[in-house]
């Protein structure tokens, strides 16, 4: 039986977690556990598109260095799509890629910043989906480190 994707990062996660409190000083902390997924499409001019993104959060801070910003974690193998892509397949402007900063959570070692995204249709009719988790429970914190930041759509 194949497991969703988010349930497998979720168990990872949660393995992750009940490992760093049981021996602080050689785990990770939990990261953000999750594959977030956007489908954007619609119509332009007669001309249907769509695509979909995958798009990488961060690692956890670990007792050898702080964690990488906008990078799959554990069990995933996700890239975040280039703004060349994005607008060369859609009439999409992407107004902004950039890293969320400090929501990797404070630390000695601190957790890596999530990725911020911002686009513009420029014509024609759009919709979106967008699947992601840690909304409203953010990835705790280990060895006396801060949660990082709960993800937000906005």
């Amino acid at each position: 039986m194949n497991a969703p994707a988010n349930l497998v990062k979720m168990l990872a996660n949660a393995l992750l977690g009940a490992w760093a409190r049981a021996m602080p000083n050689n785990m990770p902390a939990p990261n953000a556990g999750v594959a977030v997924v956007s489908n954007l499409s619609g119509e332009e001019e007669g001309r249907r598109w769509m695509f979909t993104e995958n798009i990488a959060s961060a690692a956890c801070g670990a007792p050898l260095g702080p964690g990488g910003s906008g990078v799959s974690t554990d069990v995933g193998n996700a890239l975040n799509t280039p703004a060349e892509a994005i607008e060369r397949q859609a009439p999409i402007r992407v107004e902004c890629i950039g890293l969320h900063k400090g929501s990797g959570g404070a630390g000695r070692q601190p957790g890596g910043n999530g990725v911020t995204r911002a686009y513009r249709l420029l014509g024609g009719e759009g919709l979106i989906s967008y699947r992601g988790e840690r909304h409203t429970i953010a990835a705790q914190g280990a060895a006396g480190g801060a949660p990082g930041a709960a993800a937000r759509r906005g």
